[in-house]
C-alpha cells in the first residue's frame, strides 16, 4: 500500500507535508509560552536531528 501526503494545499503554500495545527485558545497564554519556551530552545537541535531522519518523498510525492 502506498500512502502519500501531497496534497493541494501543499502546491499553495510550497510545502512537502501538510501539517496544519489548530489553534490552542486559552491554554496558549504567556505564562505557559514562558515555562514551555526554554525548554523548546534547548532541543532544537535534536529536533532537527529527527527532522533529518524522516524518510523524503519521491518525485510522485510518495515517502520512501
Amino acid at each position: 500500500m502506498t500512502i502519500t501526503l501531497h496534497r493541494p494545499i501543499c502546491d499553495l503554500l510550497g510545502c512537502i507535508y501538510p501539517i496544519v495545527l489548530a489553534g490552542m485558545g486559552s491554554v496558549a497564554r504567556g505564562e505557559r509560552v514562558s515555562v514551555v519556551a526554554p525548554a523548546v530552545r534547548a532541543d532544537v537541535e535534536a529536533f532537527r536531528r529527527q527532522v533529518a531522519e524522516l524518510p523524503t518523498p519521491n518525485s510522485s510525492g510518495v515517502l520512501s
